[in-house]
């Protein structure tokens, strides 16, 4: 008596059975994995681009307002100021004038610092860097402010930044004020 393994149902059925699973398994290997690799890659590019919209939303009043008040600002001629130096009193005590300054538009001083090359030379002005902490709002009734300043040259820098100690924004700003000469003019 022969026996004959193909023609054995038990064995074809185990083939069968075997060619099945490994299709599911081929189909679980090509399929299916790749696509949950990608799925999760999409959820993050989901996770990233919902952080931007919120992002976005909480920063749109601030903008909106902004462009209101530079809007209003272009409608209205400000006045035009007439440079004067600081005197020699003044120059000795910047960074009290500075200060109370910061302090009228709520913002905390972290620090002044005229700079010591310019400052003892005998020229015309004189260059101070300001780093202070506080809200935007704030920053931006300061930057009037000091622009309002007679004795301000120009602005040199600008940097706003985070700062992750206190939670607030840090502003850091580089400006040069005229000081007066022997005769009282700048």
């Amino acid at each position: 008596m022969k026996t004959d393994f193909i023609g054995n149902p038990i064995f074809q059925n185990t083939g069968y059975l075997l060619f099945c699973i490994g299709g599911i398994i081929l189909l679980i290997f090509i399929g299916i994995l790749p696509n949950i690799r990608t799925l999760e890659k999409k959820d993050q590019e989901i996770i990233s681009l919902n952080n931007n919209i919120i992002e976005h939303s909480i920063l749109m009043p601030c903008y909106s307002n902004i462009i209101n008040q530079s809007k209003n600002l272009k409608k209205i001629k400000g006045p035009t100021f007439r440079k004067t130096g600081l005197s020699q009193y003044e120059t000795s005590t910047i960074d009290l004038i500075l200060s109370q300054l910061i302090r009228v538009c709520d913002l905390e001083v972290s620090s002044i610092k005229p700079d010591i090359a310019t400052f003892a030379g005998n020229s015309s002005s004189f260059n101070v860097r300001l780093v202070i902490l506080g809200d935007f709002e704030g920053f931006h009734r300061l930057l009037i402010k000091v622009v309002e300043l007679p004795y301000l040259k120009k602005i040199e820098q600008i940097r706003i930044q985070d700062d992750p100690e206190t939670n607030h924004l840090q502003l850091c700003l580089n400006i040069w004020l005229l000081r007066s000469n022997k005769h009282g003019k700048a």
